[in-house]
């Protein structure tokens, strides 16, 4: 099982000698191997290699070896055998240096190779270096797998200092990076891993950074002397067996491996324990595996407290299977199949996460401009008509108009009593809009503005004052000509009733006159009135947007910023009639009919093109919802199963307010480790 262990690859001793200070490193030898191990101990060190400035010492790893089989430091479980060369890549820049992890496996044979090699090819100047060919040379020679480290103090884009680094070796680094030739950095100051982080942001591939001690003089670890300490320095972490394979694993997967984040999580499973036997479990991502049948399922179950089931209760009795610290813990549970259907059903993340669009604006707008092209058509055809009807009718001259009759012939105009009131919406609206601000002036939220929303009443209250009378004008003049017409209709009852037919013609004629000049009126207004086809509606947002723990579920109406007119056009006429200059030519009822989708008749005219226009609002005000993770550069999740589950492994682990178990019963390939590994987002499972 992998624990979190503090490594440190980056120590000297005496085989250094050759490059360091007079003293320095004088007492770093096999004779004090033990003070070594001792410091390691004390700053929890649990895998750590020597690597000199090109040199090898197979003594002093053997000797080591004996320190770590030991037990006597026991935090210390592991060494792996490294050199820290010095490489020229570019023969016109400076030199680099690279830590090699051997994978010796703490055999003395092998140990006795890489000596051997590098003492065939000894550098003995304080300032040589190998070239890119000579140190792959001799690496080759060696013959073991090796982890490659470069030495990086300052951006990757700095070439010019004297740092030892890889970017001072090369004007391309990002390209051994690139092609996995470099397997990790290492930095020695905090803000240069920083600097760093920014530089690797292009590079496609993870590259793991490591912090190493540079520590010469044994007694003073982690510092680099007794003369210099290094107050910044903190020890690389990564989850690993405490060996080379399990070093190479840190430094293929750093973001899983390397300086994840402790885990302050007190509320897991300590133990499991079958039968006798007392299995350990860590606090973090335990996997339970096995074939079909094998129990997986009702483990969990147990664990969850799921145990009223018989075959479960069997299984606990015959196994003796118990969970520790399980009472008071909150635990979360999926079951097998859950995400499956509720993302089915669509009720994966909770439904109140999706705000409602607010629709009201698109359908004012698309219902007035529907209405006014349906009036503007009307008035054509209205002014084609009265022209008509005066062309067909005539009134001859009838001498019964000067005869002298008892009864007085009252007259009315055709719509005298259907009185318009144009103010009535805009007097309700103002009403409540004054309501709404008074209401407002009482909100503590709003005891700031007390001052500013008495000057908007004030003003709203005059506006209102006037709108207000002059629909009262109009709904007394409603009340008014009511009255009229209603003593109208009386009076003529009567005198119908007492009328000889005489007087009976001569009234007909007078209401046909009557009739005749309105309608000679009504053709001149009709034809002479300029009739202005309705603007189109403007580009209108429908769209709502909900931040919750990281991610941002979002609503959005099909006519979202969208010109939709040609969407109305069709949705509402025939194909013939579907622009603004093919409805300008309609001139009859008939051929208005024959324009609206799906009218059969004259009469249906009004109610099918309702219809139509109720079926291309609800249209365009469906909605499609989706999720953004806004830590993921505000881009949109894709709305396949394996997507949405992850974005729901996140939504539930990463926020969960309670701390709990998490538990998760056949998550298969929707959120199974590989596609947990995969994910761009970080994980962490309590």
């Amino acid at each position: 099982m992998t624990e979190t262990i503090n490594f440190d690859l980056h120590i000297h001793s005496y085989a250094s000698k050759y490059k360091e200070g007079k003293g320095i490193v004088d007492n770093s030898t096999v004779e004090n191997a033990a003070v070594l191990m001792s410091k390691l101990q004390e700053s929890n060190v649990g895998l750590f290699s020597v690597t000199d400035h090109n040199r090898f010492w197979p003594e002093l790893y053997v000797r080591l070896d004996e320190l770590v089989v030991s037990g006597e430091y026991p935090t210390v479980q592991g060494l792996v055998a490294g050199v820290e060369f010095d490489v020229q890549f570019d023969p016109m820049m400076g030199k680099c240096h690279i830590i090699t992890i051997f994978n010796a496996k703490n055999k003395i044979e092998n140990y006795q190779k890489i000596y051997s090699a590098i003492d065939a090819h000894r550098i003995d100047s304080q300032d040589g270096a190998y070239s890119k060919q000579n140190f792959e040379y001799l690496l080759r020679e060696i013959a073991l797998d090796v982890i490659l480290i470069a030495c990086q103090r300052n951006s990757l884009e700095g070439h010019d200092g004297h740092h030892n680094s890889l970017s001072e070796s090369t004007r391309e680094p990002e390209e051994l990076l690139l092609s996995g030739y470099i397997n990790a950095l290492e930095f020695q100051r905090p803000n240069v891993e920083g600097i760093l982080r920014d530089n690797l942001k292009k590079i496609p591939n993870n590259v793991g950074l490591v912090m190493g001690s540079d520590c010469h003089e044994w007694l003073a670890y982690p510092n680099h002397d007794s003369k210099h300490g290094k107050p910044q320095f903190k020890h690389s972490r990564a989850n690993i067996l405490p060996t080379f394979k399990g070093l190479l694993m840190a430094v293929t997967s750093p973001e899983t491996r390397i300086n994840q984040q402790v885990n302050r999580n007190r509320e897991y499973v300590q133990t499991l324990r079958i039968g006798g036997k007392e299995i350990p479990l860590v606090n973090g991502l335990i996997a339970i595996v096995g074939e079909n049948g094998s129990g997986k399922s009702s483990l969990i179950k147990i664990l969850h407290g799921k145990t009223s089931e018989p075959f479960v209760k069997r299984i606990m009795d015959k196994n003796e299977i118990h969970f520790s610290d399980t009472d008071d813990t909150k635990r979360l549970y999926i079951e097998q199949g859950q995400i499956v259907d509720q993302f089915g059903k669509g009720n994966l993340f909770p439904a109140d996460n999706f705000l409602a669009v607010d629709h009201t604006e698109f359908r004012e707008e698309y219902t007035s401009f529907a209405n006014g092209i349906l009036a503007y058509v009307k008035k054509r055809i209205q002014a084609r008509d009265a022209l008509n009807r005066l062309t067909r009718e005539g009134l001859s001259y009838n001498e019964l108009i000067h005869i002298s009759s008892y009864y007085i012939n009252l007259l009315a105009e055709d719509g005298y009593d259907s009185i318009v009131n144009p103010h009535e919406l805009y007097d309700k609206d103002l009403k409540d809009l004054i309501e709404k601000i008074f209401l407002m002036r009482s909100d503590e939220y709003y005891e700031g503005y007390q001052q500013e929303l008495t000057q908007v009443l004030d003003l709203l209250s005059k506006i209102y004052g006037d709108v207000h009378l002059k629909s009262d004008e109009k709904v007394i003049e409603r009340l008014v000509k009511n009255c009229i017409i209603s003593a109208k209709s009386e009076y003529d009852r009567k005198v119908e009733e007492a009328s000889t037919s005489q007087q009976r013609d001569q009234r007909d004629y007078i209401e046909a006159r009557s009739a005749f000049i309105r309608l000679i009126v009504d053709a001149e207004k009709n034809n002479t009135e300029e009739l202005i086809f309705p603007s189109s509606p403007n580009v209108i947002h429908g769209y709502s947007s909900n931040p919750v723990y990281g991610f941002s579920f979002n609503a959005e109406a099909i006519y979202n910023d969208r010109d939709v007119l040609d969407d109305f056009f069709a949705k509402m006429f025939t194909a013939g009639y579907r622009s603004v200059d093919a409805l300008k030519t309609i001139e009859t009822y008939e051929e208005l009919k024959t324009a609206v989708y799906r009218c059969g008749a004259v009469d249906q005219i009004d109610d099918q093109y309702q219809r139509n226009l109720t079926i291309f609002l609800d249209d365009m005000c469906s909605t499609k919802k989706y999720i953004v993770d806004t830590a993921q550069n505000h881009e949109a999740l894709g709305n396949t199963l394996g997507e949405l589950s992850l974005a729901y492994f996140k939504y539930m682990t990463e926020h969960e307010t309670d701390k709990c178990i998490f538990l998760i019963d056949q998550p298969e390939d929707h959120i199974s480790n590989n596609n947990i590994s995969k994910s761009p987002f970080s994980i962490s499972l309590t």
